[in-house]
Parts: C-alpha cells; structure tokens; sequence
C-alpha cells in the first residue's frame, strides 16, 4: 500500500527497488510522481551490463493516492534494458 491517510504535514517514506541490466552500459532516469505529474523524486542510476539490485529511497510530504513510477529507459540508448523484481514498500 503506497499511501496511508496520515495527517497533514507527515512524511511518507519509501523505498523503490528492482534488479536491471542492460545490453551496454547506459544511465537511466527513475521518478515517483502524482498523476498529474508533479514530481516527489527523480535519480539518474548508471545500469551495467549485469545483473544489479538498486534501492531508491524516498520521501513525500503530501498524500498520493495515484502515484506512479516512470522509467526512462530510451533517451540515451535503445538497446535492450531488462527490468526485473519491482517493488515499492514503506521504510520505518
């Protein structure tokens, strides 16, 4: 469960973590946003050619009840990038 109705003012904390690998070596841009695009986070992550967990650590200051993940996988290269073991889960 992405959001909790909490009082105003709360910090939500999350973390998104997935394995990837891409065919060459590349740099990718993750973001955590509202629907209507406002952005809470964004990284740029550099993607090797094997297999690497990656954790990305976040945190909101509002209520998101339609929050999305966006990757951006093709502005530097098209070649194959392989995603695996997504999860978004709450931190302590």
């Amino acid at each position: 469960d992405l959001v909790r109705s909490r009082g105003l003012g709360d910090v939500y904390k999350r973390q998104l973590s997935f394995w990837a690998k891409a065919q060459t070596a590349r740099t990718i841009r993750v973001f955590v946003q509202s629907v209507d695009l406002e952005r809470v986070h964004h990284v740029d992550l550099p993607i090797t050619t094997t297999w690497t967990r990656y954790e990305v650590p976040f945190s909101a200051t509002e209520t998101m009840w339609n929050a999305m993940v966006n990757f951006q996988l093709g502005e530097v290269s098209t070649a194959p990038l392989w995603l695996d073991d997504i999860a978004l889960t709450e931190l302590p």
